[in-house]
């Protein structure tokens, strides 16, 4: 097996797809039969992928590879490693991404946006 090595710094998620598509979100219309369902994050996680994969530009975070085989629960999404870490994290209480308190003093929320 040949294995290019490029050498650069990578990051990776890694989800159980099992527990994606347990945990439901709000209601959305089926594009197939148009009946409404359940949400879930698995779904939320494949758009993601759709669009990281359509992104470019420089100040874009590059999608490198997704690797899903269909007989394995895992996902693992590679990407450009960002080096000064998150500006933005999940806040559970109020349901919706806040400005990451270390990174305050580097961006004003304006600019996160």
């Amino acid at each position: 097996m040949h294995v290019n090595e490029t050498h650069e710094d990578l990051a990776m998620k890694v989800y159980s797809k099992a527990i994606l598509a347990s945990k439901k979100d709000q209601m959305v219309k089926d594009p197939e039969t148009g009946k409404l369902k359940h949400k879930n994050y698995l779904m939320e996680i494949k758009k993601e992928i759709e669009i990281m994969q359509k992104l470019s530009g420089s100040n874009v975070v590059k999608l490198k590879e997704v690797i899903d085989a269909e007989d394995e629960d895992k996902l693992f999404i590679l990407m450009d490693f960002c080096e000064k870490g998150e500006i933005m994290e999940w806040d559970e209480n109020i349901n919706q991404f806040t400005p990451y308190e270390k990174d305050l003093q580097m961006f004003e929320e304006s600019q996160i946006r």
